[in-house]
């Protein structure tokens, strides 16, 4: 009876039927059967909406790996870093710190944490952007030189992971 209708009005019998853009999601922005975790979809569209937030689905804190570190020492540090920057990230949008700094030297992970705090965001629905120091600075500059406010957009985002502050 259904397809009749659809047929007398002129339309295909599967017009009702739905299609999803993502069919591992089906378009919830999770996936997986027993444990649902974030799609990778959510994240795409949330790059392609906003190029400016420069978040990867590479650095999650489900790929951060401890082994890379020889040093038990270093080891437990970054656990600990880990664990502070995870919980900061399923606490937004209102985690009970509004800041999170995280200090060390060249190579230790820090920027990987950053991107898995940013990520994590995203894929809980809080909007987020990435952006290096110096970035961040050449913006503002621009935004000067030429009478824009192109840079706005950093101070009206929900969480902002800036990157590599110090090394200029």
């Amino acid at each position: 009876e259904e397809a009749e209708v659809l047929a007398s009005a002129g339309l295909p019998a599967d017009t009702l039927t739905l299609r999803y853009r993502c069919p591992a999601c089906r378009d919830t922005g999770f996936a997986g059967d027993i444990v649902k975790k974030p799609c990778a979809c959510r994240l795409r569209m949330a790059v392609r909406l906003d190029p400016l937030q420069r978040i990867n689905s590479d650095e999650t804190f489900e790929t951060f790996s401890l082994t890379v570190f020889t040093d038990e020492q270093q080891r437990k540090r970054m656990a600990n870093a880990r664990a502070i920057a995870e919980q900061y990230a399923d606490a937004l949008p209102a985690p009970a710190h509004p800041n999170l700094l995280i200090l060390g030297k060249t190579g230790l992970g820090k920027s990987f944490l950053g991107n898995a705090v940013a990520y994590r965001a995203v894929c809980r629905g809080v909007d987020a952007s990435r952006v290096t120091a110096y970035a961040l600075l050449q913006d503002v500059l621009s935004d000067i030189r030429q009478g824009t406010h192109n840079a706005l957009h950093y101070a009206r985002v929900p969480l902002l992971v800036l990157d590599d502050l110090g090394s200029e």
